[in-house]
């Protein structure tokens, strides 16, 4: 960790600062005590003490999705065209944001126009080729037209 050394005002040149544990050192992650001693030339002096806190760096424990689903997986809006960020890509951006440390992984599987039954038989071959640690799924909505309600409903990897 390195801070900026301390403002001194007053005494008689030189003025010396000692800080303690210097600037550049490793702290431990939390909370740590810096004390900061200012001696002039008749050996006056003065401190000041500051809290360095060092948080951890969050960690997934997963790092390789498969976005899986229809159109809307694939990128593509109500009116034909892509999306300039399909939802994939937005959820591995946000991940990275926030997980600085990480690399991910983010495989498309979007089908446009693909049905529930579709994805039934799609999802098999997608999870063996592609070996995700986590599933993003959205599948069902080109059911929504058929007024087959039976055929929305989660499925299930037992992965």
């Amino acid at each position: 960790m390195t801070y900026p050394a301390p403002t001194v005002s007053g005494g008689l040149a030189p003025v010396t600062i000692t800080c303690t544990p210097p600037s550049g050192s490793a702290f431990s992650v939390g909370s740590s005590q810096t004390t900061c001693v200012a001696t002039d030339a008749q050996q006056r002096f003065d401190r000041c003490t500051f809290t360095v806190t060092v948080e951890s760096t969050p960690v997934l424990g997963a790092t390789r999705f498969v976005a899986f689903g229809d159109s809307i997986t694939e990128g593509k809006l109500s009116d034909g065209n892509f999306a300039a960020t399909p939802y994939p890509t937005g959820v591995r951006n946000l991940l990275s944001t926030r997980y600085m440390t990480q690399q991910f992984t983010m495989v498309p599987e979007g089908g446009g126009g693909e049905t529930t039954s579709g994805g039934v038989g799609r999802l098999p071959g997608v999870l063996s080729a592609d070996t995700p640690e986590v599933l993003l799924l959205l599948e069902g909505v080109n059911d929504l037209p058929s007024g087959d309600s039976s055929r929305i409903g989660p499925m299930i990897s037992n992965r």
